[in-house]
């Protein structure tokens, strides 16, 4: 059986990148980064929950909290999202110390992929776009023993919509997931992520599950 590794959030574009994953066939392996994140426990345990529900063979937590001694980001430091400072939710090159963990997990245990759930345009961060993915395969193909280990990107030039829309085809079970920026017992409905996950249920004909009852 494939083999793929999934940089996993427990949010709705990641969470649909490990379910896309499974319908094409590859064995799934979770990895939660733990960045010194504001909504950590939320992310963790969604992340737990979307890895179980998918079957992953192993499920990793990896710890870097010393982006929060970095700095530079509103994800770290305690800073109240909305969609007015969206721009803050840059964590300096954390994309980059995300794939390369990816890598090096693809490379020991032999892994086919990597999928990686970055959406499209207008990218907030640099680290997003696809010229980047592009740069950083060439690198993995250099950097690492195995060379035919694929870097998907594959909702990268998609919209929020096109995402979900996949997602409800493959049954990615929404209600598991947790987007929000903030450190709420629910949703907050005002950081970029609440915002345009929301939105995109709303174009579909639909309610978001993570703001029913509201």
């Amino acid at each position: 059986m494939k083999k793929a590794i999934i940089p996993l959030s427990g949010g709705a574009d990641s969470s649909t990148c490990m379910a896309l994953a499974k319908s094409k066939g590859y064995d799934v392996y979770a990895m939660f980064i733990d960045y010194g994140q504001n909504n950590i426990m939320h992310e963790l345990q969604a992340s737990k929950a979307i890895a179980e529900h998918y079957g992953a063979k192993d499920f990793k937590i990896l710890k870097f909290d010393w982006f929060k001694e970095v700095g530079g980001s509103g994800l770290v430091d305690k800073t109240y999202m909305n969609g007015d400072n969206k721009v803050l939710e840059y964590v300096p090159f954390r994309n980059t110390v995300i794939l390369s963990l990816a890598m090096a997990w693809a490379d020991s245990i032999k892994a086919d992929a990597i999928f990686y759930g970055s959406t499209g345009a207008p990218w907030i961060t640099p680290d997003n776009s696809p010229e980047y993915f592009d740069a950083f395969r060439q690198v993995a193909a250099i950097g690492a023993m195995k060379k035919d280990i694929e870097i998907f990107s594959p909702f990268n030039r998609m919209k929020k919509a096109e995402v979900v829309e996949l997602g409800l085809d493959l049954n990615v079970p929404y209600e598991k997931t947790w987007s929000c920026h903030n450190n709420k017992e629910k949703h907050c409905g005002e950081c970029s992520q609440c915002l345009d996950r929301k939105r995109a249920f709303e174009s579909l004909g639909l309610v978001d599950p993570v703001f029913k009852g509201e």
